[in-house]
């Protein structure tokens, strides 16, 4: 058996004051911690949630695949500059979403955000499909180089011809 000891009492003393002082901070980090969670939810505004997010982008995409149906470009068929300009407000669009997005990453899930990206490139591919499609880009031709350069040939052939000619006027 311990004898009987004063300095040990004095340190169980010690530790039950040390073990109520921690839990003390426990509780009041835990209420503060509660407080902040409460506040942030007061400050949050609507347009920071997921739900927003997902119901907008949503909206925003369903309006572009609207837009990129064959109906829409049956009205604009043989018209080039009406073709361009949907396109252009295609892109536009596109642009926009992929900026909403991008302000909406820092309250986003990184899978939220990733899924998003990938409708978001899909999108951009099929509008670059499509104007692929209704506005063909020009075949680039030789031979309007080889015209081009045949005439320039003669040119040089008349201007050596000149240059001959001074020469010999000078040297008599």
């Amino acid at each position: 058996m311990i004898p009987w000891c004063p300095s040990l009492y004095k340190n169980s003393k010690m530790a039950d004051s040390v073990r109520e002082r921690l839990e003390r901070r426990r509780q009041e980090r835990l209420v503060k911690l509660e407080q902040k969670r409460s506040e942030k939810e007061t400050n949050s505004r609507p347009e920071e949630t997921s739900d927003f997010f997902s119901s907008s982008f949503k909206e925003e995409k369903e309006k572009i695949e609207n837009m990129l149906k064959k109906e829409t470009f049956e009205n604009c068929t043989g018209d080039k500059i009406k073709l361009t300009e949907h396109f252009d407000t295609l892109i536009d669009k596109c642009q926009q979403l992929q900026k909403f997005l991008a302000d909406s990453s820092l309250f986003l899930p990184s899978h939220a955000v990733k899924s998003a990206q990938s409708t978001i490139d899909a999108l951009q591919q099929t509008v670059n499909e499509k104007r692929d499609i209704y506005i063909p880009k020009k075949k680039f031709v030789f031979s309007s180089r080889k015209k081009a350069a045949t005439g320039s040939r003669d040119q040089t052939d008349r201007g050596m011809k000149v240059i001959a000619g001074i020469s010999n006027v000078i040297a008599e």
